[in-house]
């Protein structure tokens, strides 16, 4: 199963592609039994269908839900990586409590929460 969309479009073409094999690409393909919308549906088919054997997802979703899959790590070679960003809108432009959540997001303290749900600031 993989998730073809809300931010996860391509997401396992990008892992595939990796390998420059067009054959690899037909096989993966071809093997993907579902494709979930987005993350919460995929969970919850995952959860409901024991035919699944496999979910390609972003490692958080495991680490905030263990106990419904083990995290099988791709090799090195083929983890995908991204950010993500936090932006003004032009609402709180102005607003001082945007101000204060953004310095919090980009603080010590932010990026430990962040990261205990498994996001990090460098790839090592």
């Amino acid at each position: 199963m993989v998730v073809d969309g809300a931010g996860q479009v391509g997401m396992w073409e990008d892992v595939v592609g990796r390998m420059a094999d067009v054959t690899a690409m037909h096989s993966f393909r071809a093997n993907i039994d579902y494709l979930a919308p987005n993350s919460g549906d995929a969970r919850d088919t995952w959860k409901e269908d024991p035919s699944l054997d496999a979910w390609l997802i972003w490692n958080h979703w495991q680490i905030d839900n263990p106990d419904i899959a083990d995290m099988v790590p791709t090799e090195p070679e083929l983890t995908i990586y991204r950010d993500t960003a936090i932006a003004r809108t032009e609402k709180g432009r102005d607003n001082d409590e945007v101000t204060q959540f953004i310095e919090f997001v980009k603080s010590d303290e932010g990026a430990k929460i962040f990261g205990a749900h498994g996001w990090q600031h460098s790839f090592n």
